[in-house]
């Protein structure tokens, strides 16, 4: 697994697995493209003096949350149950995050000897970062970090100034938000 580490006292895995934040510029922001070359999150990083929170890895291939597979999210979980780390931040595709984020919640139950250390925040955008001023993900992205090194351990979503629960996290995809049902 390729990873960058941007500065030391690391506490919180950044774990990249692609999606909309991380995207190349949408021609119209109405048709997406969660097409990643070049990953925009470690100048964000620089830029806002949070590199020595964090260590960046780079999941194997950083895609569409629409096109991970279950086994693709449980390799994943096994990742971050096996990682350092006790605070985990994933960028993730908004369509499939509350989903990803309740299977990742699932696997790490199911390893009671590391499910009680670890917090899990899943985070992303609606539109790239690629797009400056008009996205969400530096504020998205900033938040999770917030809420991974002070939340207790679970799984959550962190959209909109949000923090959500994975349990009963949904996305509306009509108003284009997250809510808690």
């Amino acid at each position: 697994m390729p990873h960058a580490a941007l500065g030391g006292n690391m506490s919180t895995l950044l774990l990249l697995t692609g999606g909309t934040i991380d995207a190349e510029p949408y021609e119209h922001l109405d048709q997406p493209d969660a097409t990643v070359i070049t990953s925009y999150i470690p100048q964000l990083l620089e830029d806002n003096g949070l590199c020595n929170q964090v260590e960046i890895h780079y999941w194997k291939e950083r895609k569409d949350s629409k096109l991970f597979l279950e086994d693709e999210i449980r390799e994943i979980a096994t990742y971050i149950m096996s990682s350092k780390y006790n605070q985990v931040v994933v960028t993730h595709g908004t369509d499939r995050m509350a989903e990803h984020s309740r299977i990742v919640r699932q696997e790490l139950l199911a390893n009671k000897s590391k499910a009680h250390l670890k917090t899990v925040i899943f985070t992303g955008a609606m539109i790239p970062l690629s797009h400056g001023k008009e996205s969400d993900g530096e504020s998205n992205l900033q938040h999770a970090i917030e809420m991974a090194a002070t939340q207790a351990p679970g799984v959550y979503v962190a959209m909109h100034g949000q923090l959500f629960d994975a349990l009963t996290v949904t996305k509306n995809f009509d108003q284009k938000k997250f809510i808690q049902n």
